[in-house]
């Protein structure tokens, strides 16, 4: 997996293709978030989770992705992904999350704590 390679430190050499088989590899990402947070696991999961916005963050900045498609699967794995961040936020005993997405190309996502 092109994340676990970027995790571990490993040279990876960024093109159209990188962020393309990042977003293939994020099904596989999408099942370890949740064991986590099943596991109650829950700052694992947001760590996991957080690892992969910014790898996507920092490909898409190098070298975007040509498909047109780019967007409708990044908001796929969103729409897979909100399960398991629904679970991690109420066991961070967090009040709310957002998952944001902007272009030319970055997600971020916010967690609220009441003070």
């Amino acid at each position: 997996m092109v994340l676990d390679k970027w995790l571990t430190g490993e040279v990876i050499f960024l093109s159209a293709h990188t962020i393309d088989q990042a977003l293939d590899d994020l099904e596989e990402e999408t099942e370890r978030i949740r064991q986590f947070a099943d596991a109650g696991k829950y700052w694992d999961g947001y760590i996991r989770l957080a690892a992969c916005i910014s790898f996507l963050n920092m490909a898409g900045q190098q070298e975007p992705s040509k498909r047109r498609d780019i967007m409708e699967r990044l908001l796929a794995w969103i729409q897979k992904i909100k399960g398991a961040a629904d679970k991690i936020v109420r066991g961070i005993e967090a009040n709310a999350y957002s998952i944001g997405v902007s272009a030319p190309f970055g997600v971020s996502i916010s967690i609220s704590y009441t003070v």
